[in-house]
């Protein structure tokens, strides 16, 4: 069992006969059609094999007209949250099925096992608690790294892409001696090795790490923040650790959100089959509580849509392994939203009237 926010589940296609799903007691179709239902928002269902999917949508073509477009309609809404395992042997029967079932459960336990045999290892649909399920909204606890290694395995083991969106993010020395300046690092190595692994077949994934100028640039006296470049090109060396170890790519974008139209705060983790909202952030926080809860595909897609570049963000600069820092704009003037100081060439000091340039020698 996960314990996470998002529950793992397999099922065998053999739960979608009709001649088992239809049969009695009654309260085995209403089961199996309300866990499905919650599925949607509060779950990933895992294909034992590369086939399941379609042996299922066969099994139900052959229900009754009503039947067929009420469970389609909710296999159509479950799509987004059906993760094959990749095995490309078919199995011709439900012992098969359980057999390679049985096999990654071992690697990383299920949430719930259901089948058409009620068993040590699988529960039949009108054994299975309606509420199991059901999304509670959220979960609060502190946000050590236990915590975060049980809310984001299931989270990420089938992701191909996973978004950190965090206005606070930021790298610290990778080998500090400080625990405190670690506290992104730790996750991220949690990030790096649950993405992709599939229950024990592990591929090369994508991250992207969305965080703000805000996180990277430094209070020196009032009104005047220090943006360090050369301590941003130190991230590069931060990266080649990660991606030398889990073979993943991983991107830093710094962006500068329009305050007047949307002040930067809140921190998601996405991925292909869900969105989630970080209360604490992305940052190991063993003294204070943090809230995940699993946020709306909709509330996702808008939250995705401000990182483009022709969003009410501005992307200051990019980080990666090969290209290290990339400044996206010309200059500094193009920073609205604090005065910056630049250590390399000049003082940008913002006036009502656009900005005035002080060499750094006057």
């Amino acid at each position: 069992m996960s314990g996470s926010i998002i529950k793992e589940v397999t099922l065998t296609p053999q739960c979608f006969e009709a001649i088992f799903i239809f049969s009695k007691p009654k309260q085995r179709y209403a089961n199996f059609r309300s866990m499905l239902q919650n599925l949607i928002c509060s779950g990933l269902i895992v294909a034992p094999n590369i086939y399941w999917l379609n042996e299922v949508y066969k099994l139900v073509e052959q229900y009754d007209q009503e039947d067929k477009d009420d469970f389609i309609n909710i296999l159509n809404l479950l799509e987004s949250r059906v993760v094959n395992y990749p095995n490309k042997k078919k199995f011709l029967s439900e012992d098969e099925y359980l057999n390679q079932i049985d096999k990654l459960n071992s690697i990383r336990a299920f949430d719930l096992i259901s089948g058409t045999v009620n068993a040590e290892l699988s529960k039949t649909p009108e054994n299975i608690p309606d509420e199991k399920f059901i999304n509670k909204g959220a979960i609060i606890d502190k946000q050590t790294i236990q915590f975060m290694t049980k809310m984001l395995a299931p989270i990420l083991s089938y992701a191909e892409i996973v978004k950190v969106i965090d206005p606070y993010f930021n790298f610290f020395p990778l080998f500090s001696k400080s625990s405190t300046e670690e506290r992104y690092i730790r996750p991220m190595e949690v990030i790096c090795e649950y993405l992709a692994s599939r229950h024990g077949i592990n591929r090369e994934a994508e991250i992207e790490i969305h965080t703000s100028v805000k996180a990277v640039s430094k209070s020196e006296g009032p009104g005047k923040k220090v943006l360090k470049w050369k301590y941003l090109e130190n991230w590069k060396d931060q990266i080649a650790y990660f991606e030398n170890k889990y073979s993943h790519k991983i991107t830093v974008y710094i962006w500068e959100e329009k305050k007047e139209e949307d002040e930067w705060h809140d921190r998601y983790i996405d991925t292909t089959q869900c969105f989630i909202s970080m209360g604490k952030g992305s940052d190991e926080s063993s003294w204070t509580d943090s809230t995940w809860t699993i946020a709306p595909k909709e509330e996702g897609e808008k939250v995705s849509n401000k990182f483009r570049r022709s969003s009410i963000y501005t992307l200051i600069a990019t980080v990666d392994r090969d290209k290290g820092l990339q400044k996206e704009y010309e200059n500094l003037s193009k920073v609205r939203s604090v005065k910056i100081y630049d250590e390399n060439e000049k003082i940008y000091i913002p006036q009502r009237k656009g900005l005035r340039i002080v060499n750094k020698k006057n």
